[in-house]
């Protein structure tokens, strides 16, 4: 396995990633590793806290495991434990964009690749949350 050990989903890190069906693996193993981007994204998107400070960038489980966590210790947390990174407490300012936006992370680094979301529905998802539609953003009409 080739990757940065921290964004490695849990098939990756315990070994039992499907090679057989590669392609659809691959897919679905990225978007546990989009899962993980998003959070540190959003964890620096200041509308989300009530005062509209973010902390520090972080990496994800950086708290938990220093900045240079080992395989055995990745595997342990996110394998064996299900653990992911933490909601910050902040982020219940907004209850339905709260809520649509942890549900969207969760459903990214589902524990089960199968049940993971699509990278395509993980976007439309989160153009759903954008006050203005992203295509007109795009466009430049607005």
């Amino acid at each position: 396995m080739k990757g940065t050990l921290r964004y490695m989903s849990p098939e990756m890190l315990d070994g039992s990633l499907n090679l057989v069906s590669w392609k659809l693996a691959l897919t679905q193993a990225d978007v546990y590793s989009l899962g993980l981007l998003l959070w540190e994204i959003f964890s620096r998107c200041s509308d989300l806290y009530a005062d509209h400070q973010c902390p520090e960038f972080q990496v994800a489980f950086l708290d938990e495991l220093g900045p240079n966590p080992t395989l055995d210790e990745l595997r342990s947390m996110v394998v064996e434990n299900k653990l992911r990174p933490k909601l910050p407490r902040d982020w219940n300012k907004n209850p339905q964009l709260f809520k649509t936006l942890w549900e969207t992370l969760e459903d990214c680094w589902d524990p089960d690749n199968e049940a993971r979301l699509s990278a395509q529905c993980a976007q439309e998802r989160l153009c759903n949350l954008l006050p203005v539609p992203l295509n007109l953003l795009a466009e430049g009409t607005i």
